[in-house]
């Protein structure tokens, strides 16, 4: 298992990436993850996730172009309400977080 620190946005957060083999996931993207996705190709990654600790804009900034490559996103449903609107690029309701709680283990 290999791990990759980034530090992103305007908190200057610690966003970390973690990989095996060619699947990797993401956690606490706070700001433009440009960096992070240069590198996820730079390396033949696929990244599978992105894992927020909690819903605050410092750690969920870059989740939107991260979905765009095809991440899931995993919060604790209790977060959502945290989040900026324009987080995910959609909208979250209490019926979608359920869904995450039964997401199987990251392997």
């Amino acid at each position: 298992m290999n791990l990759r620190t980034f530090v992103l946005g305007p908190l200057r957060t610690n966003c970390y990436l973690i990989w095996d083999k060619e699947e990797a996931l993401v956690i606490d993207p706070g700001g433009d993850p440009s960096e992070v996705i240069a590198f996820l190709r730079g390396s033949g990654l696929r990244l599978k996730y992105i894992v927020s600790t909690h819903g605050h804009f410092d750690h969920v900034l870059g989740v939107k172009p991260l979905k765009r490559i095809g991440a899931k996103f995993l919060i604790n449903f209790k977060d959502v309400d945290l989040m900026p609107s324009t987080t995910t690029g959609e909208n979250f309701h209490q019926s979608q977080m359920t869904n995450l709680r039964t997401e199987r283990r990251l392997g």
